[in-house]
């Protein structure tokens, strides 16, 4: 049930010559100039509007928002589309007011003067504003009490948004949308960042895996083989190399050279062992 009518009583009205009808484009920018020099209006006033074609003429009016509050002229607009009115062009009154409305739509309101009487104001209405009715009806306020029970009205009237409000709300908008895309953005870069730093790491691991500490290199190993042959005064016969085993025949002046030479070595076999006439031949194998 609505809870509030705003009254004609409490509406503001403003009517602007023009010499034309103005685009839709433009026409927002134009009402808020004309009105901005109104004491009467304020920021959180609801406007409507309505161009009086016969007259080029807009009609502007405006009335303080209130919450679950319906504007009396909309319950107005219910009731003559229930007697029929929809094709044409009405007088109603209503209280102290005149109301115009054509097809339906709403066209014009005004506070009627005492002195003025129906046949005064029908003269004026149609000199004034060019605008031949059909019908003349009143309306009581008990006949719209049944709108009144209605939980949503829907407007016929066209309003307009106060601009302030608008440019407020796209810059709120367009101020989320960019910190969402900036957020996303980082979102993207810091993951990619991330992935290409763990990659780095795992290539870095995969490569240290690969390197073979010097000590523990075949050549290393080899060359330190030979060096101890020399300083045992051990001399190479020959050798064959095949993959981690070395097999080689030495020729050394003493078994106590031989012996000392080949005591650190693990993995060794001693293939062969001869005595010569100016030392000993031995064949022995050495795996890596």
């Amino acid at each position: 049930m609505i809870q509030n009518i705003i009254s004609l009583d409490f509406t503001y009205s403003n009517i602007i010559k023009v010499s034309e009808e103005i685009l839709n484009k433009n026409l927002e920018k134009f009402i808020f100039h004309n009105l901005k020099e109104k004491t009467t209006f304020k920021k959180n006033h609801k406007i409507f509007y309505t161009y009086l074609k016969y007259s080029n003429e807009y009609f502007v009016c405006f009335y303080e928002n209130k919450n679950n509050a319906v504007f009396i002229i909309e319950l107005i607009i219910k009731y003559i589309k229930t007697k029929k009115l929809c094709n044409k062009r009405v007088l109603v009154y209503y209280q102290d007011y005149l109301l115009l409305f054509e097809n339906s739509y709403f066209y014009y309101f005004q506070k009627i003067e005492n002195e003025l009487q129906n046949q005064d104001i029908q003269v004026y209405i149609k000199k004034r504003f060019l605008f031949d009715y059909d019908e003349v009806i009143n309306i009581e306020n008990n006949e719209l009490q049944a709108y009144k029970n209605k939980k949503i009205i829907t407007s016929d009237l066209s309003y307009i948004h106060n601009n302030n409000e608008l440019k407020f709300y796209y810059l709120y908008l367009f101020s989320l949308l960019f910190l969402c895309l900036s957020f996303l953005c980082f979102t993207y870069y810091e993951k990619e960042s991330n992935k290409k730093e763990l990659q780095l790491i795992q290539n870095n691991k995969t490569k240290q895996n690969k390197i073979i500490p010097k000590s523990k290199s075949l050549y290393f190993k080899m060359n330190s083989l030979f060096s101890t042959l020399e300083e045992h005064n051990i001399k190479i016969s020959k050798f064959d190399f095949n993959k981690k085993s070395l097999t080689i025949t030495l020729f050394a002046k003493n078994r106590e050279d031989f012996y000392t030479f080949i005591q650190p070595y693990k993995n060794k076999k001693i293939n062969s062992f001869f005595k010569t006439k100016e030392g000993y031949e031995i064949n022995a194998s050495f795996v890596f």
